[in-house]
Order: C-alpha cells, then sequence, then structure tokens
C-alpha cells in the first residue's frame, strides 16, 4: 500500500478509491486507519418466491388499476423500433431521476448491444405501466432456467408518478412472472443511495446479502 501511495501522489493523484467486501473484517479495518471513507455501498438482495404471498398485494393492486394504470409486456406492445426507443426512454428518464443515479446514461446504441442484443433478453420479461397510452414505469427481469433464479435488472417510474405505489406494482408484476415461469427466487442489485427502492425491497420481503462498499481516501488529508 506504501508504495501505491507513493506512486499516485508521483503521478498527481489527489485521492485514492476502490472497492472492498462489506464482510471482510480485517481489510475494512486496514482501510479505516488509512483515512478511507465509505461512499457508498452495494450489494444484493434475495426474495424466496416459495413463501411469497401475493394476495397481500391485492388491495394495492386494485387501487392502481382504479387509478387507470395498465400492465403489459413489450412483447404485447411490439418489438418495433419505436417501442425499442420508447423503452430506452423510459429507462433513461427513470434512472436519471432517481437518487441512485450518477448523472450518466449509456446512449440508444449501447444500451441495445446491452439489452436488446443480450442472451438474457426476452420481450415478455420488460413489464411496463402506462396511463392514457403514456409510458411511465417499468420492470425488467431475466429469467436463468438453468440455476432456477430471476434476476430483477432495473425499476424505475417517472418522477411525476412516484409516491402512488406504482414501483411496487411493478414488482409485483416481475413477481408473479417469475413464480409463473417456476423460479425459485429473484435476486436483485441494491445501492444504498436509492433509499426509496431499498424502502420497496423490504416491504416486499427481500433480504440484503453481503455486498461491497466503495471506498475514497483524498490524498491531501495524509
Amino acid at each position: 500500500y506504501a508504495d501505491a501511495l507513493r506512486i499516485a501522489r508521483e503521478h498527481g493523484a489527489v485521492e485514492l478509491e476502490s472497492n472492498i467486501r462489506e464482510d471482510d473484517v480485517v481489510s475494512n479495518k486496514f482501510v479505516e486507519k488509512r483515512g478511507f471513507k465509505v461512499e457508498y455501498h452495494s450489494f444484493e438482495s434475495t426474495l424466496d418466491l416459495s413463501g411469497f404471498d401475493e394476495t397481500k398485494y391485492d388491495e394495492l393492486l386494485a387501487r392502481i388499476h382504479a387509478e387507470g394504470f395498465r400492465f403489459f409486456s413489450l412483447a404485447e406492445a411490439g418489438i418495433t423500433e419505436e417501442n425499442k426507443r420508447k423503452l430506452y426512454e423510459i429507462n433513461r428518464t427513470s434512472f436519471l431521476e432517481s437518487s441512485g443515479s450518477d448523472g450518466t446514461f449509456s446512449d440508444f446504441d449501447a444500451f441495445s448491444k446491452d439489452v436488446f442484443d443480450a442472451s438474457w433478453f426476452r420481450a415478455d420479461t420488460q413489464i411496463l405501466a402506462s396511463l392514457s397510452d403514456h409510458w411511465v414505469g417499468l420492470a425488467a427481469i431475466a429469467i436463468y432456467k438453468t440455476d432456477n433464479y430471476a434476476y430483477n435488472a432495473f425499476t424505475g417510474v417517472l418522477r411525476e408518478f412516484r409516491g402512488r405505489g406504482l414501483a411496487q406494482a411493478l414488482k409485483l408484476q416481475t413477481i408473479a412472472l417469475a413464480k409463473k415461469e417456476g423460479m425459485s427466487y429473484i435476486r436483485t442489485n441494491n445501492d444504498s443511495n436509492n433509499v426509496p427502492m431499498l424502502h420497496i425491497n423490504r416491504k416486499l420481503g427481500y433480504q440484503p446479502e453481503p455486498g461491497y462498499y466503495r471506498i475514497l481516501c483524498r490524498l491531501d488529508s495524509l
């Protein structure tokens, strides 16, 4: 570490950044003594589908539907070029408006390669919410039949439609889909900065697992 610190300073670095496992006690003590601070915490959460009781949320879904929202998949909407771009825009806007955003998002071509060209992509697992034909939210999952689990890639709702339980309702759609596909559990990644989504996951019963800390040390403080 002393050699790395010396070289960093010789090259004009003003800070050091790294990742460390949350449950690595020895390493956490090591970096704390050297002035590193936790920038944010990323971890996975899992939801056991075998004991999930969807009837607990019937009242929420009934209210959401009564307010005029409807849910459908990209497969039902049609995989047209227009709808691909609409899916991109709802991903981009809802992510950039979220508390976990770093202010950047890939362009459409990069998004297409990461999503539409990905081996896990299925149009029927891209679940959308709309109001009067206006797409206002989405929840995307991947189904991994070999390992018998689903992965919740992203859930987002446009800012003006938040606070109505819509994100939770979208997650319920993906849970129902994963159960229909016979999956045992759902995994998802969490960012400690995205407090609203963490709250939703806790309400639904997701259990956090040990993750990683992003750590930072300002060299001018040493």
